[in-house]
Protein backbone atom coordinates (compact mmCIF):
# COMPACT_ATOMS: atom_id res chain seq x y z
CA UNK A 1 0.00 0.00 0.00
CA UNK A 2 1.45 3.56 -0.93
CA UNK A 3 1.71 6.04 1.43
CA UNK A 4 0.14 9.42 1.46
CA UNK A 5 3.99 11.37 0.96
CA UNK A 6 4.15 8.86 -1.97
CA UNK A 7 1.68 10.75 -4.17
CA UNK A 8 3.26 13.29 -6.30
CA UNK A 9 0.54 16.20 -5.82
CA UNK A 10 0.63 18.84 -4.75
CA UNK A 11 -2.00 21.53 -3.90
CA UNK A 12 -2.03 25.31 -4.04
CA UNK A 13 -4.27 28.09 -2.08
CA UNK A 14 -4.87 31.96 -2.52
CA UNK A 15 -4.25 31.81 -6.64
CA UNK A 16 -6.00 34.73 -7.86
CA UNK A 17 -9.06 34.08 -9.16
CA UNK A 18 -8.45 35.04 -12.56
CA UNK A 19 -5.42 32.84 -12.96
CA UNK A 20 -5.59 30.88 -16.92
CA UNK A 21 -4.92 27.33 -17.00
CA UNK A 22 -1.87 28.40 -18.90
CA UNK A 23 -1.25 30.90 -15.94
CA UNK A 24 -1.34 27.67 -14.15
CA UNK A 25 1.15 25.58 -16.47
CA UNK A 26 3.54 27.89 -16.51
CA UNK A 27 3.46 28.17 -12.77
CA UNK A 28 3.91 24.44 -12.16
CA UNK A 29 5.86 23.16 -14.79
CA UNK A 30 8.71 24.66 -13.75
CA UNK A 31 9.64 22.46 -10.91
CA UNK A 32 9.09 19.21 -13.13
CA UNK A 33 6.90 17.14 -15.82
CA UNK A 34 3.45 17.67 -14.89
CA UNK A 35 0.93 14.91 -15.47
CA UNK A 36 -1.70 17.01 -14.94
CA UNK A 37 -3.35 20.21 -13.65
CA UNK A 38 -6.68 20.67 -12.02
CA UNK A 39 -8.86 23.09 -10.66
CA UNK A 40 -11.12 21.21 -8.62
CA UNK A 41 -14.83 22.50 -8.77
CA UNK A 42 -15.46 21.16 -4.85
CA UNK A 43 -12.95 23.47 -3.80
CA UNK A 44 -13.07 27.44 -3.01
CA UNK A 45 -11.79 29.32 -5.82
CA UNK A 46 -8.01 30.20 -6.00
CA UNK A 47 -7.25 26.41 -5.17
CA UNK A 48 -5.34 24.05 -7.95
CA UNK A 49 -4.14 20.57 -8.09
CA UNK A 50 -0.84 19.79 -10.00
CA UNK A 51 0.04 16.06 -10.43
CA UNK A 52 3.89 15.33 -11.14
CA UNK A 53 5.32 12.83 -12.60
CA UNK A 54 7.72 12.11 -9.95
CA UNK A 55 8.02 12.99 -5.97
CA UNK A 56 10.60 14.68 -6.08
CA UNK A 57 9.13 17.60 -8.55
CA UNK A 58 6.30 17.89 -6.28
CA UNK A 59 8.77 18.19 -2.97
CA UNK A 60 10.51 20.92 -5.03
CA UNK A 61 7.53 22.49 -5.97
CA UNK A 62 5.61 22.66 -2.47
CA UNK A 63 9.29 24.25 -1.09
CA UNK A 64 9.51 26.81 -3.54
CA UNK A 65 6.03 27.64 -3.91
CA UNK A 66 5.28 28.34 -0.39
CA UNK A 67 4.98 31.40 0.32
CA UNK A 68 6.01 32.72 -2.36
CA UNK A 69 3.93 36.62 -3.86
CA UNK A 70 1.82 35.43 -7.01
CA UNK A 71 0.19 38.76 -8.65
CA UNK A 72 -0.58 40.02 -5.23
CA UNK A 73 -1.48 36.58 -3.34
CA UNK A 74 0.63 35.08 -1.11
CA UNK A 75 0.51 31.68 -2.34
CA UNK A 76 -0.13 28.35 0.19
CA UNK A 77 1.48 25.11 -1.37
CA UNK A 78 1.42 21.67 0.65
CA UNK A 79 1.16 17.92 -0.35
CA UNK A 80 -2.16 17.36 -1.53
CA UNK A 81 -2.99 14.29 0.88
CA UNK A 82 -4.67 11.46 -0.29
CA UNK A 83 -8.02 9.89 1.14
CA UNK A 84 -6.26 6.43 1.24
CA UNK A 85 -9.27 4.70 2.59
CA UNK A 86 -10.94 5.06 -0.78
CA UNK A 87 -8.45 3.30 -2.56
CA UNK A 88 -8.12 0.34 -0.18
CA UNK A 89 -12.27 0.25 -0.88
CA UNK A 90 -11.45 0.56 -4.78
CA UNK A 91 -8.83 -2.17 -4.61
CA UNK A 92 -10.89 -4.51 -2.53
CA UNK A 93 -13.81 -3.87 -5.20
CA UNK A 94 -11.22 -5.14 -7.74
CA UNK A 95 -10.00 -7.81 -6.16
CA UNK A 96 -13.13 -9.28 -5.63
CA UNK A 97 -14.16 -8.78 -9.28
CA UNK A 98 -10.64 -10.50 -10.16
CA UNK A 99 -11.75 -13.40 -7.61
CA UNK A 100 -14.88 -13.63 -9.30
CA UNK A 101 -14.08 -13.96 -12.82
CA UNK A 102 -11.40 -16.63 -11.70
CA UNK A 103 -14.45 -18.79 -10.03
CA UNK A 104 -16.47 -18.90 -13.13
CA UNK A 105 -13.75 -19.60 -15.50
CA UNK A 106 -12.80 -22.62 -12.72
CA UNK A 107 -16.42 -23.45 -12.25
CA UNK A 108 -16.09 -22.65 -8.54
Amino acid sequence: MLKVSEFPIVQVKNLPYKTTNLDLCNLFSRFGALSQIRVPKDEPDGTAIAVYMNLSSSQKAVKELNGVNFRGRYLVATTYKVDTSRIAAEDYLVRQEQVALLKQRYDT
